[in-house]
């Protein structure tokens, strides 16, 4: 080596290796090679033109002077193109596969598999179908028996993680949390954000990700697996466990219909049927019950075919609602003697039906993009009769609308033929002191609704006023009164999006698609806004639907007396139409159906009973209303109501067991539903302050009361013998409502991924998917230029020597 140093030009540290290689550093490229080669070319066309005209020389002497001279010129190139030796230290870092296994308690399910169903599991696992064997242990024998973890472990290194609210690290497959698993949620979608965020740094060659329920709560994987900023190119390899047979059930899944429609005019009717596991047909049929009990009518029967797998089928239905009053319609699907439950196979929804047009008067102090969009929409839909007020046009102006006005209404009596009043961003001299106490009036009194739209011009000037403060009482919030008068509120310079709140989930104003996830996810994707009017708070009884940056209210509502107000704190919802222009509309046609729905109700019935939600969670607040129109008046005595749970987990259909029966001994007044002796307890209800009139007035008419629910199943409140309303409590885990594998969101996600989607009886070519991940890294890297060497120097001089000598043995010049 001392000799190759010397040779070469290295110094002592420096040595040979596998990991070296030769490189031209002086290389020309592009045109400059061009160049280069064509000069080269040159001076050896040169060098042999040079020797050829000395013709004192014979042919093989000046063939010999020229290969001398041009060696010595491709030397000289040689030393200009800075020849050196690469050297490069390589370090190799291990592939890492991320096992990830379901820890959910829908993993202790024992599926009932039948015959040859089973026989690959057994193949698989060793376990008989006699045995009954949980999800758990046939995945914890499957690996064990295929050791799957071990071959893994021979191409990557393997970290074990079990998932469900959250990612916990295993040490080995026997872990109790596999064999006896305990979370009630199954978070997909973070379980797999949280690991690849948590190994950033490593080379992730694969995800096995093994489940066998669904995604019930948390992100979406396909969102989690679509977003670049939170996935990179990993490849998920799912494994599905669970009986790949379909629940035996029949369920009626969704059915909607309007809040409001008209007599005599045909109603639409959807709902969504799901069959699954049993095979033949099935009849499904839509009933209108008519108010008061007055009995039901069949509206139409639907033969449908069940062919084993799910299917859901969305059914439409047309009816004709004879005269005015409040329906039922119930859509109810026929019962088989398989189904694994009875509790679903039907579902109701109410509509008013009513003989006139919902009446809506729009005020705009201008003409800004949303006052034009949404009275172009108001004028066109058939069901409302708009008017319209802008009021900074000319006095010759026509105003807008199905019915114009030359005035605009400021009295009760005036006021008092509209059913809904929406205020875009009206300046303060347009809302005079009668305007307002008649406004007040068909709020508090009338039932009528109020739609307030802050915009940047005016509403700084609304909230300062002194003289606006009745009207700011009509609304669900605070405004604040520190923004500036000029291009108040806040502006941003990015925009923001506006996130539904937990009450805004379930609200019906902000249902622009009728399946929540979708739902939920439109609002994740409709366009952003850029300002919102800031409010210090929500009142007492305000209810926060939207929220934006900073958690400012965008979009509350809350009840003033008989009648609902809603606020927006942005005028950009007109932003909305670049998704779509049906969302837009949507929008403005839930709001119309929302606020006309109370004065319509209003005097139709003598007492109504309704609850906040007709859906709830174990252990959730439940607040009980009632209205009694024209009643006497009761000042501060209470009003009971008696709540029934009519039906729970274990029940059949319609059973009562345990319910005490009408007239006799009931719990004492304050009982709680987990205490009492039977299913049905009393509330007393008392004057509700918190929804009465600005001011503190509250309607003595109406009354209000709280209690908590703590068991899953369905009840009812009963006020007297007749007014009633329903509600249903779920159970806090979702885990059993759907146990089944999800294979088609598996498979998606595998399919955007890159990866693959076998059952666990496949699972032991899964270490076979896997390719060894090792990535060999340079972690150094020198170089050593070689131009100066001895070599390069005694080859030069020994060659320019032998020329030399050539030609004085040869007599030559």
């Amino acid at each position: 080596m001392s000799f190759l140093r010397f040779l070469f030009g290295l110094e002592e540290t420096e040595t040979l290796s596998g990991d070296s290689r030769w490189e031209l550093s002086g290389m020309p490229h592009g045109p400059w090679l061009l160049v280069a080669t064509v000069l080269v070319l040159a001076a050896v066309a040169l060098v042999v033109l040079l020797y050829l005209r000395e013709r004192s020389l014979g042919r093989a002497r000046g063939v010999t002077l020229a290969v001398l001279r041009i060696a010595a010129l491709t030397l000289v190139l040689l030393a200009l193109l800075n020849p050196r030796i690469v050297t490069e230290i390589h370090n190799e870092r291990p592939g890492r596969t991320l096992v990830l296994l379901d820890g959910t308690t829908s993993m202790s399910q024992r599926d009932r598999h039948r015959g040859a169903g089973f026989a690959g599991l057994e193949r698989v696992t060793g376990l008989g179908a006699d045995e009954r064997p949980t999800r758990a242990a046939l995945l914890h024998a499957a690996l064990e028996r295929q050791e799957t973890i071990e071959r893994l472990r021979e191409k990557n290194s393997v970290s074990l993680f079990t998932f469900g609210r959250e990612v916990k690290p295993l040490g080995a497959i026997g872990d109790p949390r596999v064999l006896f698993p305990s979370d009630e949620e199954t978070r997909v979608g973070d379980a797999l954000a949280a690991v690849i965020r948590e190994t950033r740094a490593d080379p992730v060659t694969a995800i096995v990700l093994v489940t066998d329920g669904r995604n019930n709560a948390g992100d979406h994987p396909i969102d989690v697996v679509s977003d670049p900023v939170r996935w990179r190119s990993v490849p998920v390899h799912a494994v599905a466990i669970g009986l790949v047979e379909e629940t035996r059930n029949f369920s009626v899944m969704e059915l909607s219909a309007p809040d409001v429609v008209e007599a005599g005019y045909p109603v639409e009717v959807e709902g969504v049927v799901r069959l699954s596991g049993i095979r033949g047909q099935v009849e499904a049929t839509l009933y209108r019950l008519a108010p008061k009990g007055r009995g039901k009518e069949t509206v139409e029967t639907r033969t449908l075919e069940s062919a084993g797998p799910a299917v859901e089928t969305r059914l439409k239905f047309i009816d004709t609602v004879p005269e005015k009053g409040t329906y039922r319609y119930r859509l109810e699907v026929e019962a088989h003697p398989d189904e694994t439950t009875r509790r679903d196979n039907r579902r109701e929804v109410s509509v008013l039906a009513a003989e006139e047009k919902r009446r809506v008067l729009l005020l705009s102090s201008t003409a800004t993009r949303l006052y034009k969009f949404v009275a172009r929409f108001f004028i066109r839909d058939d069901g409302i009769q708009a008017s319209c007020w802008l009021a900074d046009a000319d006095p010759q102006y026509i105003q807008d609308g199905d019915v114009t006005i030359r005035d605009l209404p400021r009295s009760a009596d005036e006021l008092k033929t509209y059913d809904m009043i929406a205020l875009f961003d009206p300046h303060p001299d347009v809302l005079s002191p009668e305007f307002l106490e008649a406004l007040r009036e068909f709020v508090t009194e009338q039932g009528g609704g109020v739609v307030y739209v802050a915009g940047e011009s005016y509403a700084p000037l609304v909230a300062r006023e002194t003289r606006l403060r009745r009207f700011r009482a009509l609304l669900p919030v605070v405004l604040d009164d520190s923004a500036p008068l000029l291009g108040g509120g806040q502006f941003y310079e990015t925009p923001w999006r506006a996130r539904l709140t937990a009450a805004g989930h379930s609200h019906p104003l902000c249902r622009l698609e009728n399946n929540t996830l979708e739902n939920a996810r439109l609002f994740s994707m409709l366009p952003p806004f850029y300002f919102v009017h800031s409010s210090r708070d929500l009142r007492p009884s305000g209810i926060g639907l939207l929220v934006g940056d900073g958690d400012a209210v965008v979009s509350a509502v809350h009840q003033a007396g008989l009648g609902e107000v809603v606020y927006l704190g942005t005028d950009d919802f007109w932003r909305w139409r670049e998704a779509g222009e049906r969302h837009h509309e949507r929008v403005w046609a839930g709001l119309v159906r929302y606020l006309t729905t109370g004065k319509r109700q209003l005097g139709q019935t003598t007492v109504t009973v309704e609850t906040d939600r007709d859906r709830y969670t174990e252990g959730d607040q439940v607040r009980v209303m009632v209205q009694r129109s024209g009643a006497a008046k009761t000042g501060d005595a209470p009003l009971d109501v008696f709540v029934e749970r009519v039906e729970g987990p274990g029940d059949e259909p319609g059973g009562r067991r345990g319910d005490t029966p009408p007239g006799e001994a009931s719990p004492e007044r304050g009982t709680s539903p987990e205490s009492a002796p039977s299913r049905r307890w009393r509330v007393s209800l008392y004057p509700d302050l918190d929804r009465g009139a600005p001011g503190g007035d509250a309607p003595p008419d109406r009354f209000a009361g709280l209690f908590r629910v703590r068991k899953a199943g369905k009840y009812r409140v009963v006020l007297g013998t007749e007014e009633k309303t329903t509600f249903e409590a779920a159970p806090v885990s979702t885990e059993w409502q759907d146990p089944s594998p999800d294979f088609e969101l598996l498979r998606e996600v595998a399919a955007r991924t890159g990866g693959s989607l076998s059952r666990l009886d496949e699972i032991a070519e899964l270490p076979h998917r896997i390719p060894d991940g090792t990535v060999r890294e340079i972690v150094g890297r020198r170089a050593t230029t070689i131009w100066d060497s001895a070599v390069l120097m005694i080859l030069f001089a020994g060659l320019l020597t032998l020329e030399w000598a050539l030609r004085k043995l040869w007599h030559l010049n």
